[in-house]
């Protein structure tokens, strides 16, 4: 069940950042900078979330802009807010680390980042109570320079103090429009809600779909301009230990997610014998009628950690979501044995990109963080190469390494730019990457 999934989810975070934490009392120290890591990395700007406002960092995404500005956010050590770093050239410089914090003293996670067409940035999390109570979802903007403006509510205020939240997925609009999806629980079902903004400040929410078993989670959303069409893709389970229905799911609605009818529903991937679709994304693209939806397959059955991933797959669609191709198997085999947190990004022509961490084993200390193309044409994608090694390959929430829950990347300019969880030091550190074919 969703809600007992979240509880030791969160009691992991608590574990994670309970030995890691240095809060900033003074000015001096929120604008406290590095431009190296305190793992002893000396790369220029490679690990980004490093200054006085943490000790440990993790779980972390980034948006990249037409005009160079980028803005890489992730978990505070302490789980008390989000951390946050702007570049205005491309990442070959960064301004100060900030933070930024849920409203009425609530804790903080799950940050999730997109821009605009015209530059501006977004950046929506989940903020919570101990004990899974008063709960609410964010969003925080910036127009321009180096800090994000105050967050406003965009979870239903008017819900019981006893619902519950979970992460969000965030995407904007040629015309605009923030789109910012998310998981609800309630007493007696759950479901996702697709929350849309025009001025960034009064939202219409919708159910995308809702279920009386619980385990219904991680909706990311995509949109295709050429059909004015909003996808959402997201993991759901029976509830049973055994997962035996696990599946990935894609909905869409025709009319910005004012509605969304029960035919406009796909089935992406389901269980295949002792292999089933993993809780590890999934995602997706969308441009004219072709989606493309990323997720990971598992045989484990885990709670309160991640599973390994013994594949990861790219589904395509080219009519519309309606139905897919025989899945692409993505992931490298003589990267390592299994698989953590793939994230997926499309270059103008066509080409898809991906990045992931890979390992042999839980704990394997010669983990790497990889990235792979697949060319527009081309069969599937080629050799990975690795952006960062070594790093220990963890699924523990509770280790002060943790890895996270996913990854950030985009394409912008002929470059790829992505952050990622180095926890080669005693404990995570974001580090960020930007490079060219």
């Amino acid at each position: 069940m969703l809600d007992v999934w979240r509880s030791v989810r969160i009691i992991g975070l608590g574990a994670w950042v309970s030995c890691s934490s240095t809060p900033a009392t003074t000015d001096a120290e929120i604008h406290a900078d590095a431009s190296a890591g305190s793992d002893g990395d000396t790369t220029p700007g490679r690990v980004t979330s490093s200054s006085m406002l943490s000790t440990c960092e993790g779980e972390t995404d980034l948006a990249a802009t037409d005009d160079g500005r980028v803005l890489v956010a992730w978990i505070d050590g302490a789980g008390e807010s989000i951390g946050y770093r702007m570049s205005s050239d491309r990442g070959q410089s960064w301004m100060p680390v900030r933070k930024i914090e849920s409203l009425d003293g609530r804790r903080a996670t799950d940050p999730v980042v997109a821009h605009s067409r015209t530059g501006e940035l977004y950046l929506a999390w989940l903020g919570f109570r101990s004990g899974y109570r008063d709960e609410a979802m964010y969003l925080a903007h910036a127009a321009s320079g180096a800090a994000l403006d105050p967050p406003v509510i965009v979870s239903d205020p008017s819900e019981p103090s006893t619902t519950q939240y979970d992460r969000p997925g965030i995407s904007v609009t040629d015309s605009g429009a923030v789109v910012i999806t998310y998981a609800i629980v309630h007493a007696s079902d759950a479901g996702l809600v697709a929350a849309v903004t025009q001025d960034g400040q009064t939202f219409i929410r919708t159910p995308v779909v809702q279920t009386p078993t619980f385990q219904i989670d991680d909706p990311y959303p995509c949109y295709s301009e050429a059909l004015h069409r909003l996808f959402v893709a997201y993991y759901q389970d029976d509830g049973t230990p055994t997962e035996g229905n696990a599946r990935i799911g894609l909905r869409w609605s025709d009319d910005l997610g004012a509605t969304w009818p029960g035919q406009n529903a796909t089935t992406v991937a389901s269980a295949s014998g002792a292999v089933r679709p993993a809780q590890d994304g999934p995602a997706c693209i969308a441009t004219g009628s072709n989606v493309w939806v990323l997720y990971g397959m598992t045989s484990e059955i885990v709670f309160g950690t991640n599973p390994k991933l013994s594949a990861i797959r790219v589904a395509v669609s080219s009519d519309g979501g309606h139905t897919f191709n025989v899945p692409i198997d993505a992931g490298d085999p003589a990267a390592g044995t299994f698989f953590l947190h793939p994230a997926l990004a499309r270059e103008d022509d066509g080409t898809l990109d991906l990045v992931y961490y890979a390992g042999n084993a839980d704990g394997d200390p010669n983990g790497s963080f990889r990235w792979a193309r697949w060319p527009s044409g081309g069969p599937t994608f080629g050799r990975s190469q690795a952006i960062w090694a070594p790093l220990t390959f963890l699924q523990s929430h509770t280790d002060p390494r943790w890895l996270g829950d996913y990854v950030g990347l985009r394409w912008n300019g002929g470059r790829i730019f992505t952050s990622y969880t180095d926890n080669g030091d005693r404990c995570s550190h974001v580090a960020f990457f930007s490079g060219m074919p």
